[in-house]
């Protein structure tokens, strides 16, 4: 590579600090002038390819963000679901016992089954279609809870 002479005016901290960086690496005032030079001249080149680049960059880490986002909600979503779905299986089990439950004990107090009866049809009736076995059955069939 053809070298060119330049005569150049710089400050005695500059001097300084230029013959400290060529005695640490070995090397002579000209060969660390013209690295240190050039590294600051095509440093000054790539920051404008860079400047070309980072939409493309932006774009990426973007995408890869929001993909790691992604996979680490819907694993968190699936297990607060399944929660979901035992917590609610788990309700509908305690619910049922404590509906027969008191059926029983109102059948035991009032010595009357027939009463005990009407009473369990009303409170059916009370609580509405929604909250019997069989409707919820079907939602949990469905999946949609429709109908």
């Amino acid at each position: 590579m053809r070298k060119a002479k330049l005569g150049v005016l710089i400050s005695a901290e500059t001097d300084a600090a230029l013959r400290d960086y060529a005695r640490r690496h070995g090397m002579s005032i000209g060969e660390a002038t013209d690295k240190l030079l050039g590294r600051a001249l095509f440093g000054s080149l790539d920051e404008g390819t860079e400047a070309m680049l980072l939409p493309e960059i932006r774009k990426a880490v973007r995408q890869e963000t929001a993909r790691e986002v992604r996979d680490q909600t819907n694993h968190l979503l699936n297990a607060q679901t399944n929660r979901i779905a035992v917590l609610l299986v788990t309700a509908g089990r305690e619910a049922a016992a404590a509906h027969r439950l008191a059926y029983e004990v109102l059948d035991y107090l009032t010595s009357d089954p027939q009463y005990a009866q009407e009473r369990d049809k009303e409170a059916m009736l009370a609580a509405g279609k929604r909250f019997t076995g069989q409707h919820l059955a079907r939602e949990a069939t469905n999946g949609n809870g429709d109908k």
